[in-house]
């Protein structure tokens, strides 16, 4: 078993300046034919496998603590007499710490960071992209599962304000 992440694009999104961000991030988004994850698609919306590696157990992308424990270590630390600023500047330290760019290249994986930069570069013309992590225990191509669709803005990635689900297509678009 292997979690995955895979990608939506709306039409006419994937051109050469697409593909020039896709490889300056070291991304892959090599298109995918899960025909039952096709039919759950908006029409003329394309499917891909979004990273280079063998598999994205590592990725940094929606990686950190859930909503809950956030707001649990929130009230701790204001009872503790923290300032919201600190609360702030301690809160963007979270997450996974990046291993080095060597390997992170070597082995595909992308820290949120390296997510954030190539989304930045891509959604002003591209409107939106689509990004669903599953964890697979069959092939990319063959697996059935359903997947539901949620609208987020990449402000809200950034801030880490919602959790990452799994099986959940996020719909990441620009403010």
């Amino acid at each position: 078993m292997c979690n995955f992440i895979t990608a939506t694009l709306p039409a006419g999104a994937d051109t050469p300046a697409f593909r020039a961000a896709v490889d300056a991030a070291g991304l892959c988004f090599a298109p995918l034919g899960n025909r039952h994850i096709q039919t759950q698609l908006l029409p003329k919306e394309s499917y891909f496998h979004a990273t280079r590696a063998h598999c994205d157990c590592s990725s940094g992308l929606g990686r950190g603590p859930d909503a809950g424990q956030v707001d649990d270590q929130f009230r701790k630390l204001r009872a503790k007499g923290w300032s919201e600023a600190k609360i702030a500047a301690w809160h963007r330290t979270q997450g996974p710490r990046p291993k080095s760019r060597d390997e992170l290249e070597r082995r595909g994986d992308l820290t949120q960071d390296n997510w954030l930069t190539f989304l930045r570069s891509v959604l002003p013309r591209a409107g939106y992209v689509g990004l669903l992590q599953h964890q697979y225990r069959s092939s990319t191509v063959d697996e059935r599962f359903e997947i539901t669709r949620e609208r987020r803005r990449i402000s809200e990635l950034e801030k880490r304000l919602f959790p990452w689900r799994e099986n959940v297509l996020y719909e990441i678009a620009a403010g």
